[in-house]
């Protein structure tokens, strides 16, 4: 009975280790399926883009209302994206024209879903850690023609959201991501998915997208 007792201590403490073991698919399966609950978020992300001719930095502010409401706008407003099921407009500040666009497959779950698939078929992920307290994930491609990136890294928050990305396109392109002022679950009204542009706008039809 004593020895029944010592190995259940035994377990116990080993358990705690078993189960916070991380890896790259463990975050991964995470990460999905957070995005998945998730039924509202709201945040500003920071783009930069860097090359060889130089760099080009923007900040957007985004709103999302699962299952498929997007508003995503710079920050100086010269470029304002809104979809609502599958239409989606976007809007440029100079010239004064807007595109409008219809898109597959943006439902919400089933998107995420699709996303991440992508990842676990193209990339190869390998988990590198803690980083400025994120855990830190490498994919990379498993054939040069499967992705347009060859790597990319991911920081995902200890409460598993992705915080920060790096892609590289192996030919000397590199787009940074940084999240901020990030929202869980707000409450987003029909209004903040609206945008009218002014009345001379002009209207260009920009075709379908494949979200795939």
């Amino acid at each position: 009975m004593r020895t029944i007792r010592i190995m259940l201590v035994i377990y116990l403490l080993l358990l705690p280790n078993l189960v916070l073991a991380v890896t790259a698919e463990s975050i991964l399966n995470q990460l999905e399926n957070n995005y998945k609950r998730l039924a509202s978020l709201t945040c500003t992300v920071n783009e930069v883009v860097s090359g060889s001719w130089g760099q080009v930095e923007s900040n957007y502010n985004i709103k999302l209302r699962m299952p498929d409401n997007l508003r995503a706008e710079l920050t100086d407003n010269s470029l304002i994206i809104t979809a609502q099921g599958g239409e989606v407009m976007a809007y440029y500040l100079k010239p004064n024209k807007a595109y409008l666009y219809t898109l597959d497959n943006f439902q919400g779950s089933e998107a995420v879903e699709i996303l991440f698939s992508f990842l676990y078929e193209s990339f190869d992920p390998e988990y590198l850690g803690i980083s400025d307290g994120m855990h830190k994930v490498k994919l990379s491609a498993k054939k040069q023609d499967s992705s347009p990136y060859q790597e990319i890294y991911l920081w995902a928050s200890q409460d598993y959201y992705i915080r920060r990305l790096n892609l590289d396109d192996g030919h000397g392109t590199i787009i940074n991501f940084s999240v901020s002022d990030q929202v869980l679950n707000p409450t987003l009204s029909d209004a903040e998915f609206v945008y009218t542009p002014p009345a001379d706008c002009l209207f260009l039809e920009g075709g379908p997208i494949k979200f795939k």
